[in-house]
């Protein structure tokens, strides 16, 4: 029988609840400026009906933490922490988040977009899968302090990726027996 670890060295494994807690998580925690040089003029068309010209040469910021990725019009109750966000009823993964009645081809951009995505996108992803298996399957977790309230985040690192706590959330752990 083929076990979990084998199958992320080998390839992508279906997890559907793991996957949509992880896409949750960078959801709430990636807050990066996506910056693109206008190399043809283009008229861009907002969904409030505003318009923009945009100039050959010029510069353009996104910053897709504010929209898509806190927009309550797409993410019931944005701040909250949900790890099945990304699943539908049956559990299937959900794909499809609309604003004004629209489809959103990019609902959420922590990795960027289109073909200016992360080029590491799928390291960075295996590389999470692979540490949290290890860890859960070789480790007792607790919290020290159980009441312990989650750490805030600190708004000065918009911009410039991952949002980082504003404290520690001390946690226990020792390796798990082995009989």
């Amino acid at each position: 029988m083929e076990t979990l670890e084998t199958s992320l060295l080998d390839g992508p494994v279906n997890t559907p609840v793991f996957d949509s807690a992880l896409d949750e998580t960078l959801r709430l925690t990636a807050a990066p400026f996506i910056t693109r040089e206008v190399v043809q003029e283009k008229t861009l068309h907002m969904a409030n009906g505003q318009e923009y010209l945009l100039r050959k040469g010029d510069r353009v910021c996104l910053f897709p933490f504010n929209s898509p990725q806190m927009d309550p019009e797409i993410y019931q109750e944005p701040q909250k922490f949900k790890y099945d966000r990304f699943l539908n009823d049956d559990g299937s993964v959900k794909r499809d988040f609309y604003k004004a009645g629209r489809r959103l081809k990019y609902y959420t951009m922590p990795w960027g977009a289109g073909t200016n995505g992360c080029v590491g996108k799928q390291f960075a992803i295996n590389t999470i899968r692979q540490f949290v298996y290890m860890l859960l399957t070789n480790c007792d977790l607790e919290l020290c302090d159980p009441n312990a309230p989650m750490p805030e985040v600190n708004a000065s690192r918009y911009g410039f990726g991952m949002l980082q706590p504003e404290g520690d959330l001390l946690v226990r752990y020792k390796p798990k027996s082995t009989l």
